[in-house]
């Protein structure tokens, strides 16, 4: 049998033990040789989140086996198995999960330097401002991101696949981090 002064004591020591470090994010592959960490930011603003939209958007003139419409359904396909609903039209209060995949410099006829990709993630979520008035504006705002770039190998499709699976990825490793619940404390009765 516990006395107050010892629950009290253990209340104290529970409270003050620093939280548990963050989990780092997958690392995605940079130019195919070294590695790059994905930029994850604002994990808390993922915690309750279980059903988004998804959009993929692909810049002109990468490999046409790279269709987005595709890809949408794949990225929505890895969001559902982890447990997410993916909407296929977002409502208003919806966040939006956009992909984009786009050439950095398409100069490679020219100066012969390869050809640089950047891919981005970024959620969108309905966010509340308050302006001058004291009044409140609703915009839509990106609460999470995550990019990654490379240069272009001749397996451009496979390779740009791969690095949008890798930043899928890190996005579902924040959610199960914010979405994962903490054990309650139990101080033990006297």
């Amino acid at each position: 049998m516990l006395g107050p002064l010892v629950a009290v004591l253990l209340l104290q020591a529970a409270q003050a033990a620093p939280p548990p470090p963050p989990a780092d994010p997958p690392r995605a592959a940079w130019s195919n040789a070294t590695d790059f960490a994905l930029i994850a930011d604002e994990r808390d603003s993922l915690a309750g989140i279980s059903r988004l939209a998804v959009r993929v958007l692909i810049a002109e003139g990468l490999d046409p086996a790279l269709a987005s419409d595709a890809l949408t359904s794949t990225v929505a396909f890895r969001l559902e198995q982890a447990g997410l609903v993916v909407v296929p039209t977002r409502a208003v209060e919806d966040p939006l999960l956009v992909v984009t995949v786009c050439v950095v410099n398409d100069h490679e006829s020219r100066t012969g330097a390869p050809r640089v990709y950047r891919i981005d993630a970024d959620l969108l979520q309905l966010v509340r401002l308050s302006d001058r008035d004291a009044r409140a504006r609703l915009i839509m705002a990106s609460t999470w991101h995550a990019g990654t770039a490379g240069t272009l190998p001749p397996s451009t499709a496979d390779d740009l696949r791969a690095r949008i699976a890798d930043i899928v990825d890190a996005f579902l490793a924040d959610h199960r981090t914010a979405n994962t619940p903490t054990a309650p404390l139990v101080i033990p009765r006297p």
